[in-house]
């Protein structure tokens, strides 16, 4: 899908462009599609905005900048139709119910990010709770985590506050609900990410290890586990700060190895600050030519491992 959204965009050229909206309309075509990629998608907050992403290129697509109208632009003008059509088939008015009954009430805090609707569960707590109910909450709850982003990024105590005002976090915040906010909040700034998780308080020591801990490597090679890491924040420049981040990724990488390449977590520790040097080596203009690692340097640096 996500390929797909990308070729619609047009960036593989008009040809593909029509064979990927066409695609993508095939899939709307489908009874139930445009309702589960609503459901499965945007209202899960681990996930993209799928339903939203398609309407928005959609529209753009069709939208009738030229005449006589395009292929691609009568495609993705169908392909809106499909959707509405599909949403109107759905729709029972007759059990319609009124306005006050949309109305979504988030007073308690529940660790949102990872739970899934348990209908026996529901019935058991008593709480009549529906999985409608429980999907309109996930989605609000998921448009408050995108609103805490935009004022975390201008203002970290702000963001705080708003998260605690939503219920997003409880009182004081729980390492592990600010882990999952870092770690899956669209449109977080990675610079203060970063900063958050090599600061050496104890409350961000243990966000850090709750952050990290988000992260499955078991089967992943070193270097592609690292780099799926490091893709979440931007690293600090303090090196006392990257040695912090890059203890806890050796810790958890040590944890889950299947190969047992690494005596102990220590030597997967030394071989990763030796690959950030090796990077910053190679790609920093500012590392001079008679201080940069030559291959015999780097080897003999990690040879001890």
């Amino acid at each position: 899908m996500y390929v797909l959204l990308r070729l619609c965009g047009g960036g593989g050229g008009a040809q593909l462009q029509e064979v990927a909206i066409e695609g993508l309309i095939s899939f709307c075509r489908q009874p139930t599609f445009v309702i589960e990629m609503y459901v499965n998608y945007d209202c899960d907050p681990m996930l993209r905005n799928v339903y939203e992403e398609v309407g928005k290129l959609l529209c753009k697509a069709a939208f009738p900048a030229s005449r006589p109208m395009t292929t691609v632009q009568l495609q993705a003008f169908a392909g809106l139709v499909n959707m509405l059509t599909t949403i109107a088939d759905n729709v029972e008015v007759d059990k319609a119910p009124d306005h006050a009954a949309y109305a979504v009430d988030i007073s308690d805090y529940r660790l949102f990010w990872v739970e899934r609707w348990d209908a026996t569960a529901a019935a058991g707590s008593g709480n009549n709770e529906t999985w409608v109910d429980f999907v309109r909450k996930r989605k609000l709850r998921k448009k408050k985590v995108a609103i805490a982003a935009n004022h975390y990024n201008r203002d970290e105590k702000k963001g705080m506050e708003y998260l605690r005002l939503s219920q997003l976090v409880p009182t004081p915040p729980e390492p592990r609900s600010m882990a999952f906010f870092l770690r899956y909040s669209p449109g977080l700034d990675k610079n203060k990410i970063g900063e958050l998780l090599g600061d050496p308080e104890e409350q961000s020591l243990r966000v850090l290890k709750e952050f990290t801990e988000t992260f499955d490597f078991t089967g992943v090679i070193l270097d592609t586990a690292l780099r799926t890491y490091l893709e979440t924040f931007r690293l600090p420049g303090e090196s006392q700060k990257i040695q912090r981040i890059l203890e806890a990724f050796s810790e958890r990488f040590y944890e889950q190895q299947t190969a047992e390449v690494f005596a102990t977590k220590d030597a997967a520790f030394i071989l990763c600050y030796s690959l950030i040097m090796l990077n910053t080596d190679l790609h920093n203009p500012q590392v001079g030519v008679q201080v940069g690692l030559s291959a015999n340097l780097f080897i003999g640096k990690i040879s001890t491992i």
